[in-house]
This record gives C-alpha cells, structure tokens and sequence, in this order.
C-alpha cells in the first residue's frame, strides 16, 4: 500500500507549478538593477533574510508540520482514501 502522501502531490509540486523561477526572482529584485554589484548583491540579501523571517514567523503560528494549505489538502486526501 502506498503511503497516504503520495496521493497528496501526485503530478503536482507543493501546490503550484512555476515554470520560470529566474523570470520571477528577477521581477522581485528589479528595484536592485542599477546598484553596483556589491550593493546590489547586499540589498538581495536583506531582501531574502526579510522574507526568510516572515515566513518564520507564520510559520510559528501552524498547528502541524505542514502549512495550513498541505495540510488541508492531505487531510481531504486522507479523508477520500477512507470513504
């Protein structure tokens, strides 16, 4: 038998699929481009460790493992494989 899991994320990843990470990350550090490339270099770290610590700190608020959406995705999944 299969672990319950895997019906979970079959054909998917986490829940979303981004076919173009660069294209994204590039949008998101835009403001960067005209630094230097230390400062630029720098500015996308503080951007990160900012990111980093937000998640962490929603992240404190979950009641299990999972984030809240996994967790009601493998719960209606678990929920299915018993009906």
């Amino acid at each position: 038998m299969r672990p319950l899991w895997i019906y979970l994320l079959q054909g998917k990843r986490y829940g979303e699929i981004n076919s173009n990470v660069a294209e994204s990350f590039n949008a998101w550090i835009k403001d960067t481009r005209h630094f230097p490339i230390t400062k630029m270099i720098d500015v996308i770290r503080v951007k990160l460790m900012k990111t980093f610590a937000e998640r962490a700190e929603d992240a404190k608020k979950w009641n299990t493992v999972l984030c809240p959406k996994m967790d009601k995705k493998l719960q209606e999944a678990v929920k299915e494989v018993r009906s």
